[in-house]
């Protein structure tokens, strides 16, 4: 399973590592407008996946 949030949206990714998410980089999306927007993806391991944090 994985999830994401804009970059200025932090308090999301506190929420996402402490429900046992993990950051696995970055992704840029378009919002409407067509502006490029950066996204954090995170993503939630099975009990035999190992992740390897992001920095």
């Amino acid at each position: 399973m994985s999830r994401w949030h804009t970059n200025v949206a932090d308090a999301s990714g506190r929420v996402l590592a402490k429900a046992g998410f993990t950051g696995t980089g970055t992704s840029v999306r378009h919002a409407d407008d067509g502006t490029a927007v950066a996204y954090q993806v995170y993503a939630l391991p099975k009990e035999d996946d190992v992740l390897v944090p992001i920095d």
